[in-house]
């Protein structure tokens, strides 16, 4: 018997804290999209954040070359997250320019 992916879709709103921008369960993630509403901000990016508890500490999320995981974000798009958040277990998504209400991520397991 073939294993079938399994995906899980949620709305999120999105805010310019840590400390306020929900916590995503990430564990068992192996894609993700995080699309966004029309209406936003043409300069907008999320940076990310991970931890290994929900209500840890959570830091910004490295790519291989040591650069932070920032993800530009665009009106009315499917944005990939990149593989370099998949070894995370909670993640956050923190923007530039305060709230975001109303993104939806797909996450595949």
């Amino acid at each position: 018997m073939a294993f079938l992916p399994r995906t899980i879709q949620r709305t999120i709103s999105l805010t310019a804290s840590a400390a306020t921008t929900p916590a995503i369960n990430f564990e068992d993630s192996r894609g993700a999209l995080l699309q966004t509403p029309s209406g936003l901000n043409s300069n907008t990016t999320a940076t990310v954040y991970a931890s290994s508890t929900e209500d840890g500490t959570y830091t910004i999320v490295e790519d291989a070359t040591g650069s932070d995981v920032v993800i530009s974000l665009t009106a009315s798009r499917a944005h990939e997250v990149p593989s370099a958040v998949f070894a995370a277990k909670w993640i956050k998504f923190v923007t530039d320019s305060g709230a975001l209400n109303s993104c939806e991520l797909t996450l595949k397991s």
